[in-house]
Parts: C-alpha cells; structure tokens; sequence
C-alpha cells in the first residue's frame, strides 16, 4: 500500500445525500486523478496501462474517502502518484480564484473537474502524506463555474502568446486569429493542414 493518499470528504447530512450523485462525484474525481497520472508519468491519456486506485477509507460523516494507488502503470511512481495528488488540489485552488484552465489540466481533465464539483455541498480534496496532511482544498461552485467558463473560451497557449481563439479567417488558406490575454491584440495565425480540424472545433 502507498504511503500518499487524496483524502475526499463531499459536504451534506449522509441521511439526505443522493448516492447517485456521490459516486457520480467520486468517479469523476477518479477519471480527473487517473488522466493527471497519465500526464505525471508521460503515457497517453487514453493508455490502459494506467494506475489502479483503491480505497483506503470509506466510511459515512459527510460522506469521507481516501483514495491511494494500488498498483502503479506504467512509468509511475509514488513520486508520480504524490504529483497527482498535488495536481489536482492546485488546480482546484486555481479554479476556484479565476476562470482559466488550472496549469497542466487539459480540457478533459478540468471537464471531470467541473463535473466532480457539481456535488450538492461541495467537496474538500486533502493531499496527504502518511498521517500528515500536506495540502487541502474546498471546492465550492465557483470552481466548477470557473471552469465551465474557461471550457467555454477554450483558452489556447501558442508558444509565449496566450490568449482566446476568436475566429478562423480563412479555413481554406489556413489562418486564425488570437486576441492576446495581456494586450487584447489581435495576432493572425497559420497553421498545418493537420490542424485544421482542431482549429475548426476550438
């Protein structure tokens, strides 16, 4: 057994919760920590050969839970492991101060994100190493409307710019355009053909 763990605790009266919504809510949790653990160990996101979780707590208060690797992918660790963990309680902090994409968070993985936080009450994420707790978050609405928001502007980094992808010219000679996210400019882009695709559904 790992010594790291995420602890989960989802906020309400357990006599009063939806277990549907719980384990809708943990399974995202989950699906948000196994593509972070991916990332963390540089396989793919869809890669089957992935960290198995176990449940090393589980019991009713709220409703409490913590969550450590029973056995690891691929390329992981628990370094990697103890990586993921820190993920996801910083980007949750991120998401719950602004509307961005918490830093190495994909789009799948703040999608998961969002739909974690859609718990009635809320949730608090607990990063934990052995008996001590290192890190914690509350995850409140305003991080899954944060995140919905940034979803929504699909923000996009391209090489030092960082902005929002407003429009497409011209998809037949290949171009786009980025109004910065510092100086509202608007920056004109070109692109391979086997982006356009991507570049059309963002």
């Amino acid at each position: 057994m790992s010594s790291v763990e995420l602890g989960v605790e989802l906020h309400g009266p357990h006599a009063a919760m939806d277990a549907r919504a719980v384990t809708k809510s943990l399974q995202h949790v989950l699906q948000l920590l196994t593509l972070l653990d991916h990332e963390e160990a540089g396989r793919s996101p869809d890669s089957k050969k992935g960290t198995r979780w176990a449940f090393s707590q589980l019991g009713l208060g709220s409703v409490q839970a913590a969550i450590e690797s029973l056995e690891h992918g691929a390329g992981s660790s628990i370094g990697t492991v103890n990586e993921a963990f820190q993920q996801i309680v910083r980007g949750f902090e991120e998401a719950e101060s602004e509307a961005v994409l918490p830093r190495g968070w994909s789009t799948r993985a703040a999608k998961h994100a969002a739909d974690a936080a859609r718990i009635e009450g809320g949730l608090r994420l607990i990063q934990r190493d052995g008996p001590h707790e290192v890190a914690s978050v509350e995850v409140t609405p305003r991080a899954r409307k944060h995140l919905l928001i940034a979803l929504e502007h699909s923000f996009t980094s391209l090489g030092s710019r960082r902005g929002h992808l407003g429009w497409i010219a011209d998809r037949l000679n290949l171009t786009a355009g980025l109004w910065t996210e510092v100086a509202n400019e608007r920056i004109a882009l070109t692109y391979p053909p086997q982006l356009a695709d991507a570049f059309g559904k963002a």
